[in-house]
């Protein structure tokens, strides 16, 4: 099943909502679990078909539900999205761009250079996130943060 990203927002009048996968989708209410419920009734409205959610709150959605006593907090709507980490590390005369967990690497390069730049590829493809890059020793030498290169609105400001 296709997994959305619901992105959530806390202001001093109250919680709003977005979804970078949907365009044009957002919701706002007076509680985080106000907003959550309109999310999962409303995103697959607006995609016209079912979809898993993965809700991204701040910490201060657990203490808001926390503090009203609500036992709708789930798992769920409480998981955070997995940080995406890339790691270019020399093996062999090669330099291999490996994801944390994966069985084999990504892909495998003659340089570093080379490397380094498929991984920057592979990370904005998925929606940004960490590169590590290690020296010949095995040590991490270099770590960037790389942005969505997906991003459905690039407007400036």
């Amino acid at each position: 099943m296709e997994t959305v990203h619901v992105i959530y927002h806390q202001e001093d009048d109250g919680w709003w909502a977005e979804s970078p996968e949907v365009a044009g989708w957002s919701a706002a209410g007076d509680s985080y679990e106000e907003v959550a419920q309109l999310a999962e009734e409303g995103i697959p409205f607006a995609l016209g078909r079912e979809v898993a959610l993965e809700h991204e709150a701040p910490a201060s959605a657990a203490i808001a539900v926390a503090n009203k006593g609500s036992l709708r907090w789930s798992r769920k709507t409480s998981r955070m999205a997995k940080p995406n980490t890339r790691t270019v590390t020399p093996r062999g005369g090669d330099w291999t761009v490996d994801k944390p967990g994966a069985s084999r690497a990504s892909s495998r390069h003659d340089t570093q250079a080379v490397a380094i730049d498929a991984a920057r590829g592979y990370l904005q493809n998925e929606g940004g996130g960490e590169l590590k890059i290690k020296g010949t020793d095995g040590k991490v030498r270099a770590q960037d943060t790389i942005p969505n290169g997906n991003d459905p609105r690039r407007s400036r400001g």
